[in-house]
């Protein structure tokens, strides 16, 4: 996988305005290869601390300057994904979700929060996600292992 270093420039900008960013893409598609592989020990290099969090079940209190948040998620498009899938959430899934969601409001920092999606309902969440977790948030689609903004 090749990653231009312009999209590493791009994300590392946003977080040092002190905004967050939403990466939607597909499973599977490079996001979190990408981030610990590139992205985080570049911030690293820098001088910054970083904190990763393979998902929501692991979050816990950590001194740091950016914090990372893989697999994280939102029920912003509940309803579409119940609809598509003619299954409602269960409220144990609805539960943790909204667990997940007081763990990220307890950080302050600058944060990259990690969602897949399938494509088609990757661009609901770009037009509509403004926040994770109390978090103002820059939203960025990943596309063919790159971020597209």
């Amino acid at each position: 996988m090749v990653y231009n270093s312009e999209v590493e420039s791009k994300i590392i900008k946003i977080l040092k305005q002190d905004k967050s960013v939403v990466l939607i893409g597909p499973s599977d598609s490079g996001k979190t290869f990408f981030v610990k592989n590139k992205l985080i020990p570049k911030l690293e290099m820098e001088g910054y601390r970083v904190v990763y969090f393979e998902d929501g079940n692991c979050i816990e209190e950590k001194d740091c300057d950016f914090v990372f948040f893989d697999e994280a998620e939102t029920l912003i498009d509940q309803k579409i994904i119940e609809n598509k899938e003619s299954q409602l959430y269960s409220e144990k899934y609805l539960q943790k979700v909204q667990n997940w969601t007081n763990k990220y409001s307890v950080f302050t920092q600058p944060a990259v929060f990690i969602i897949s999606r399938d494509k088609e309902d990757i661009e609901f969440l770009l037009d509509n996600l403004k926040e994770v977790g109390g978090k103002k948030c820059v939203c960025l689609e990943w596309k063919d292992f790159k971020p597209s903004f």
